[in-house]
């Protein structure tokens, strides 16, 4: 039982733990991407939920570098910054996010580097909740890229 309450406690000591540790041992850059990755995380949430508007998108979208590209092997791959970008309108225009909780996801970590941060949140979905991985490309201010994980 001992044993069961010490890994309770780190495992949620963990995941409770949504930034590094110790931001003064962040570098400069590190602490740039950090607040990148914010920025972009709240862009989604508001572009992808019943919070949407064809001013969020686009606001979502100018975080994104002109040769932006999301990759997601269980979607089918590679999609264009334009392509996503026409995706996202047509679905506002339908009507599709309006069910969409903008706190459906949770931020576990985030993990800055260079140029690049490790992102994990928690989903909550109409099938209970799933953990998932995205890392965050940069360049200069902007997302290059982005890869899903799961």
């Amino acid at each position: 039982m001992r044993y069961f309450l010490l890994l309770l406690t780190l495992c949620l000591g963990q995941t409770a733990q949504a930034e590094p540790a110790n931001q003064s041992a962040l570098s400069l850059e590190q602490q740039q991407v950090l607040d990148l990755t914010h920025k972009v995380l709240n862009a989604q949430r508001i572009a992808y939920s019943n919070l949407s508007s064809l001013a969020a998108i686009d606001a979502l979208f100018a975080l994104y570098t002109d040769d932006y590209v999301y990759q997601h092997e269980g979607y089918g791959g590679r999609y264009s910054r334009e392509l996503l970008y026409n995706n996202s309108v047509s679905f506002f225009k339908q009507g599709r996010y309006q069910d969409d909780d903008p706190d459906s996801y949770q931020l576990v970590s985030l993990l800055p580097g260079k140029q690049a941060a490790a992102v994990q949140r928690l989903y909550q979905g109409k099938n209970g909740q799933e953990l998932r991985l995205t890392l965050f490309e940069f360049k200069g201010d902007k997302v290059s890229r982005i890869v899903e994980y799961w």
